[in-house]
């Protein structure tokens, strides 16, 4: 069982993250596609190894990139209520978690933000700070980490302030 939910995880990832696509740019529906794959490896998942927190837990938050960046999805409230409960329940397998997978959540905090803040693009609302800052912390208390210093510069971007790196 686990090989059929780690191809469906691969090729969810690929359809989201391919490198030849921009970011936010449905091509050939990229974007359901991976949903629906990301979707059908976490259901596997939670079916052959449910505690398996750490790994839904990445599931739940590349399902909601799949939601959040899929601009096809017309209704910006709709399509981001959808991914901030994917990133909502990747924060809950997270909580199940023994060690602190300080990555993961920074990746999360940063999503909750983009989601909050695509809710409506006029302004970017307190509750995106408040997620920016949570990743913010973490990155303060983990600058050495190359991958963390990668997922801050997603941050400020997103957030649009430049913070002290």
């Amino acid at each position: 069982m686990t090989n059929n939910w780690n191809k469906d995880l691969k090729k969810g990832f690929s359809f989201v993250r391919n490198g030849k696509d921009e970011d936010y740019k449905n091509t050939n529906k990229r974007y359901e596609k991976a949903y629906k794959y990301l979707n059908d490896a976490y259901k596997k998942l939670i079916k052959s190894d449910p505690k398996n927190n750490f790994q839904l837990a990445e599931l739940s938050l590349w399902k909601g990139i799949s939601l959040n960046e899929n601009l096809d999805i017309k209704n910006e409230i709709k399509r981001n209520d959808r991914a901030i409960k994917e990133y909502e329940k990747g924060m809950e397998h997270l909580k199940k978690l023994k060690e602190d997978e300080i990555r993961l959540i920074m990746s999360l905090n940063n999503s909750l933000g983009v989601a909050y803040h695509h809710k409506d693009f006029s302004h970017i609302p307190e509750i995106s700070y408040k997620y920016y800052k949570k990743a913010y912390n973490i990155y303060k208390k983990n600058k050495d980490d190359k991958k963390i210093k990668e997922i801050m510069k997603k941050v400020e971007y997103n957030s649009g302030f430049k913070y002290k790196l």
